[in-house]
């Protein structure tokens, strides 16, 4: 997301968005325990790792709270991540907008479009703060959107030298959404591979940014495809070996080292064998 929201972000404290920590500071909190309070117009619902704000009830802010520590917990186990058992700290912010335009007015036009967002800052060294903002506008935002920012979130943890690799990123927060998005990745994946315009797994893996509009269907069903396929090739946790080795030791060596695959040119016919199509 833009870097312009950590600068909306102090704004929206100082108009009195604020938060304060109010209950789950021990280690030793149980998850379950959601405390409430009100601030600024603002429902507050307070768990072991999530302040939960919403602008509607403290009914919707608790319910939610709920919902994000299961959410953490099965997103943690499924792509066998370790940060699922330790509490956050900072705990991770989610903001709930009645509509789109009280969430743009927040992400920023240039995100107005979206549905959801994250952010973790800074992208080095010790995470300062964690957000997620959502429409809830949007039918089955807790299972169409949530899931899929709330694991970005959950990678940042493990990337605190730089971003993590887009592929890797985009690929498995996609697989953490709903199986009717999935299908319409594959799809989009599919259309790309008949008309040519998916990428060279070299070229995928070592994308820096986003392609351009008439590629970013193909894109993201790629990198989808891609963190299934490794997925299912290893354990879960390998993919996050070789995401972060790549960056050290080269994709090919990186490969080697984590799958016993023999570079690039060996892994495109394990993947395109791997397509459900």
């Amino acid at each position: 997301m833009p870097p312009f929201r950590l600068a909306l972000f102090l704004i929206a404290l100082l108009a009195g968005f604020g938060f304060r920590v109010t209950a789950c500071d021990s280690v030793n909190c149980n998850c379950q325990q959601v405390m409430h309070s009100r601030e600024s117009g603002c429902w507050i619902a307070t768990t072991a790792n999530f302040r939960i704000c919403s602008f509607t009830s403290a009914t919707q802010a608790g319910r939610i709270a709920h919902h994000c520590e299961h959410l953490r917990a099965s997103l943690a186990m499924t792509h066998g991540l370790n940060n699922g058992a330790t509490n956050w700290r900072p705990k991770c912010e989610v903001f709930l907008f009645k509509d789109k335009n009280k969430y743009g007015a927040v992400v920023g036009r240039q995100a107005m479009e979206t549905l959801g967002s994250s952010l973790v800052t800074p992208e080095t060294g010790a995470v300062k703060s964690r957000r997620i903002d959502l429409r809830t506008d949007v039918p089955h935002y807790l299972y169409e959107v949530l899931p899929h920012e709330l694991t970005h979130v959950l990678i940042a943890d493990h990337f605190r030298d730089g971003p993590p690799p887009l592929w890797y990123d985009e690929g498995l927060a996609l697989l953490a959404d709903s199986q009717s998005k999935q299908s319409l990745h594959q799809r989009d994946l599919h259309n790309g591979l008949n008309q040519g315009l998916a990428f060279s797994l070299d070229t995928l893996l070592a994308a820096k940014s986003y392609p351009p509009a008439d590629r970013v269907g193909v894109f993201y069903g790629q990198c989808a495809s891609l963190a299934r396929c490794l997925s299912q090739v290893g354990p879960p946790e390998k993919i996050h070996e070789f995401a972060r080795r790549s960056d050290q030791i080269g994709l090919n060596l990186a490969l080697q080292e984590t799958y016993g695959i023999n570079g690039v040119t060996e892994l495109e016919p394990i993947w395109r064998k791997s397509l459900s199509f």
